[in-house]
């Protein structure tokens, strides 16, 4: 069969396809059903100007909601309750919505399907009942009156994952299946990012070893290392810049969460990286350790230069190194000049 005789096979055994509702008409019904017996009057014009109107109407008139909040089998036990409640004060059909989401929305369809069928009932016999919330309000105002029976079903139906329990139930190893599965489905998904980021250290570590194969790879390796000097270099002015221009006597610079993790923390821990790999490779292709003296004052140098740089391209100056950080402003005889006639104007 080819694929457009399915498509139309499967057409004619659906029917017709349903309408398109737009919103507008969707609020209209909803309205009228809600202010039934007295529906408001139709809105003519277009969709924006009877959405419009909707919206307006819904203001002006006061709607409550009934909103059940979620929690599993106990969260449906104590929202029974409330609606049991609700009922003996009369109030349950007052709410004009009902919301309801995971244990609530157990006990919100219950209690949809209640007044559904009982609807439909009394539609097929023709013959008045008592209604769902007195039936509701019945059962808990009075001790010695028989729970109906839609809630004695929900009541003993409310194991609504294992129905029947026991050895040899169908619903026992469903569950304990679903249980298996769902965990074997995340231990796919979580074991494997955990492996790779305990990997991290192991290639680093791999990577710091490579320094002894020098009668393999000593020219490579001796290239690299001036690379990752340079690596080292940069990366480590780019978060000293950040840091600098964040300083209030400087720049005054409030980056984001995002532009300090991608301009400060990232880059200073890839010249940490970068670094110690330079330090250990040195030390094995040279036989003579790096020595710390040199490399704390190339890092106390770095940071010199560059505090001196933005410093002046922001028009100021460092008075001290070793104090608060404190600045002052280097004015220029332009500026003062200005002023100065400024002043002299206004005088």
């Amino acid at each position: 069969m080819k694929l457009a005789d399915l498509r139309m096979s499967v057409q004619r055994f659906l029917g017709p396809p349903s309408p398109h509702l737009e919103l507008p008409t969707v609020l209209e019904d909803e309205e009228r059903h809600l202010s039934e017996p007295r529906p408001p009057d139709a809105v003519a014009g277009s969709d924006e100007h009877r959405l419009r109107a909707m919206i307006d109407r819904r203001h002006e008139v006061s709607r409550t909601a009934l909103c059940l909040s979620g929690g599993g089998i106990r969260s449906a036990s104590f929202a029974i309750g409330v609606m049991q409640g609700l009922s003996c004060l009369s109030v349950l059909t007052d709410f004009d919505y009902l919301s309801t989401v995971s244990g609530g929305g157990y006990a919100g369809s219950w209690l949809s399907a209640w007044l559904l069928h009982d609807e439909m009932r009394i539609k097929q016999t023709k013959c008045d009942s008592q209604p769902v919330g007195d039936q509701l309000a019945g059962a808990c105002c009075d001790p010695l009156c028989p729970e109906p029976e839609p809630l004695r079903h929900v009541r003993e139906f409310s194991r609504y994952l294992d129905p029947r329990i026991g050895l040899f139930s169908i619903d026992v190893w469903t569950l304990i299946a679903t249980v298996c599965r769902n965990m074997l489905a995340n231990w796919l998904i979580l074991l494997p990012l955990l492996m790779a980021a305990l990997l991290v250290p192991r290639l680093y570590y791999a990577f710091l070893d490579l320094g002894g194969n020098r009668n393999m790879y000593g020219t490579p390796l001796m290239i690299a290392s001036g690379l990752l000097i340079v690596g080292t270099t940069v990366c480590g002015i780019m978060g000293l810049r950040y840091v600098i221009l964040n300083l209030p006597d400087i720049g005054g610079f409030k980056g984001s969460q995002g532009q300090f993790i991608t301009r400060c923390l990232g880059p200073a821990v890839t010249a940490a990286g970068l670094l110690t790999l330079y330090w250990a490779w040195n030390n094995e292709l040279t036989g003579t350790p790096t020595s710390t003296a040199l490399l704390f004052g190339g890092i106390i140098a770095a940071h010199v230069a560059v505090w001196l740089v933005w410093g002046q391209r922001e028009g100021r100056r460092p008075l001290t190194w070793l104090g608060a950080g404190k600045f002052s402003r280097t004015r220029s005889p332009s500026r003062s000049c200005t002023r100065r006639r400024r002043s002299r104007s206004s005088c």
